[in-house]
C-alpha cells in the first residue's frame, strides 16, 4: 500500500511541475516592448529654427526633438497600433495624435515589431514644452497585445522657451 501512496505523490508533484511550467512558457512567450526616450536630441535633416551669419560662416539653429526608440525583447512580433502625446492636468487629457510623430524609417503606425527590432520615432520638443503648460508630459504607446497602452514620461527642462 506504501508504494502506491509513493506513486501518487510523485505523480502529483511532476504534474504540479509540469502545470508550472507550461504557465511559465506561455507567459513568457509574448512581445515585450521596451521604451527608451531621449529628449533634446538633434538631427542634420532637422528643420532650421534660424541662421546667422558669424565670423566663422553661417550657424544654423535647429529643431531639437525627443527620439522614441520602441525595442521588441519579447519572443513574439508585437503590433504597435497607436502613438500620442497626452498629459493629465486640470481640464482633461488632450492628446496630439500619432501623426505628430515623425517616424526615422519608412515604417509608419499601425507597425509590427519583430523580436529584436528597434523602431524609432521623434516629435519636437516644443509639443512637449507645451503640453507640459497643462500638465505633466506622458507619451502613451497602444499596443495590440496590451489593454492599457505603455507610459513614459519624457524629461524636459522648464529653462527652454515655452512660446
Amino acid at each position: 500500500m506504501e508504494e502506491i501512496d509513493f506513486v501518487k505523490w510523485w505523480g502529483a508533484v511532476l504534474a504540479t511541475i509540469a502545470f508550472i511550467w507550461n504557465v511559465y512558457n506561455s507567459l513568457s512567450n509574448a512581445p515585450k516592448l521596451k521604451v527608451k526616450l531621449r529628449s533634446n536630441t538633434s538631427y542634420p535633416n532637422s528643420r532650421v529654427i534660424s541662421t546667422a551669419i558669424t565670423e566663422y560662416g553661417e550657424s544654423r539653429e535647429l529643431v531639437s526633438y525627443c527620439l522614441i526608440e520602441i525595442t521588441n525583447v519579447g519572443k513574439l512580433p508585437g503590433t504597435v497600433t497607436n502613438i500620442e502625446l497626452t498629459h493629465s492636468g486640470n481640464g482633461g487629457d488632450r492628446l496630439s495624435s500619432s501623426q505628430n510623430f515623425s517616424s526615422n524609417s519608412t515604417d509608419t503606425i499601425p507597425l509590427l515589431i519583430s523580436p529584436g527590432q528597434l523602431w524609432s520615432c521623434r516629435l519636437e520638443m516644443q509639443r512637449i514644452y507645451r503640453m507640459a503648460k497643462l500638465g505633466k508630459p506622458q507619451i502613451h504607446i497602444e499596443v495590440s497585445y496590451k489593454n492599457k497602452p505603455i507610459v513614459v514620461k519624457p524629461e524636459y527642462s522648464a529653462k527652454n522657451n515655452w512660446e
